[in-house]
């Protein structure tokens, strides 16, 4: 399966899985090598950095993010296909969601490759969507890990959804039915400040989705719930707003979120225009992160000799090693005697009693005629 496109591969795994109609646990094997073959793909690439150092190293990462790539299309396939065969709530979906986020094992290797693409800024439009399938049964730190991954998809170019569309699955899962814990809001804060000047940067509202009205409207929940969590009340007179917590959020000037409150009050109806109302709880951030690197896509070219990709795939320094390692055993001497005459002389094993004496000029004979000599029979008088 691995010599195969991922279209036909992908093909052939649902082939094999309907087959299989879990007699044997088929899908739960190939979910597993996918996930570990995913997690291993990222450690290599951030191991091998974004410097360009030699041509194989190039191409080496870029086998890599294909790599990176495929697997989660390959996981995207298997939800998507569970999904379209028994709905969102099937005892299938619920199947293949529970094993990859519950699994002792494999949950925590999810996790882990979620928050290595998130630390190094590694993204592909297939991750959010395996992203935005897993969330609704995710707890804990792989819920929040999840949830800034949908934040993230804000700040991709062109977005793979509309901000309406991600804001009301955070606002859904985050906000709605708790799922935020106070641990983790300064990971999210963080996140949905950057999320936020991204919407502001988009003057002409192209990706608001068909509603804007209605992501205007989650951008208000959103800050009234970290205002709430701030212990600041809009309702309270004796609030002090200079001495209270306020809201912070990283990467949101004052600037932009001033043009935020423009572009949202140009779609809400006059009654409903509280963005503003939020500019006094609000701890201004001028902090520019970087853009983010472009997504890994499976189907991205590469230009190259065919030496040095031959180059590379030799001397690819991670090969995997089997399973069971061979017992390390010295050699016996039929394996000896398969060898030539100078490697059995050159060999330690050599020393060994069981091997024949090597001698030196005319010492057999002195041996032999020695009177201390144990011999079975008495020594040769014949002349050499």
């Amino acid at each position: 399966m691995s010599r195969l496109d991922a279209p036909d591969s992908l093909v052939l795994a649902h082939e094999l899985i309907s087959r299989d109609a879990g007699r044997v646990g088929l899908r739960d094997w190939l979910l597993q090598h996918h996930v570990l073959k995913l997690e291993n793909a990222l450690e290599r690439l951030i191991d091998h950095g974004s410097n360009r150092y030699t041509d194989e190293d190039e191409v080496r990462r870029a086998l890599l993010r294909h790599t990176t790539a495929t697997s989660f299309e390959f996981l995207d396939g298997i939800l998507q296909r569970a999904f379209q065969d028994g709905g969102r709530d099937s005892d299938e979906s619920e199947e293949t969601i529970s094993y990859l986020v519950r699994d002792e094992q494999l949950g925590p290797t999810v996790r882990r490759c979620f928050h290595m693409m998130l630390d190094h800024d590694i993204s592909t439009f297939t991750a959010c969507r395996v992203a935005d399938l897993l969330l609704c049964s995710s707890r804990d730190d792989l819920f929040t890990t999840l949830l800034i991954t949908l934040l993230r998809k804000m700040r991709m170019q062109p977005p793979p959804s509309t901000f309406s569309e991600t804001l009301e699955n955070v606002v859904g899962y985050g906000v709605d039915d708790g799922g935020i814990r106070d641990a983790d809001l300064c990971r999210f804060r963080s996140e949905l400040g950057f999320a936020l000047s991204a919407m502001a940067a988009d003057e002409t509202m192209e990706h608001w989705g068909d509603e804007p009205t209605t992501a205007a409207q989650h951008v208000v929940k959103l800050l009234d719930f970290l205002r709430s969590k701030a212990n600041v009340g809009l309702e309270d007179d004796d609030t002090d707003i200079e001495t209270a917590g306020g809201i912070t959020l990283d990467g949101l000037s004052e600037a932009s979120f001033q043009r935020l409150v423009e572009l949202a009050d140009s779609v809400m109806p006059p009654d409903a225009r509280l963005l503003s109302s939020l500019t006094p709880y609000m701890n201004w951030s001028d902090y520019l992160p970087s853009p983010l690197n472009p997504p890994l896509a499976s189907d991205q070219n590469l230009t190259t000799t065919a030496r040095t990709l031959r180059s590379t795939l030799m001397n690819n320094p991670t090969t995997p090693r089997p399973s069971t390692p061979m017992p390390v055993t010295p050699p016996t001497i039929l394996g000896m005697a398969a060898l030539s005459p100078f490697t059995v002389l050159r060999s330690p094993t050599a020393r060994v009693a069981s091997l024949t004496k090597t001698y030196a000029k005319n010492d057999f004979r002195q041996n032999r005629t020695s009177p201390n000599t144990n011999s079975s029979r008495p020594p040769s008088k014949h002349v050499d």
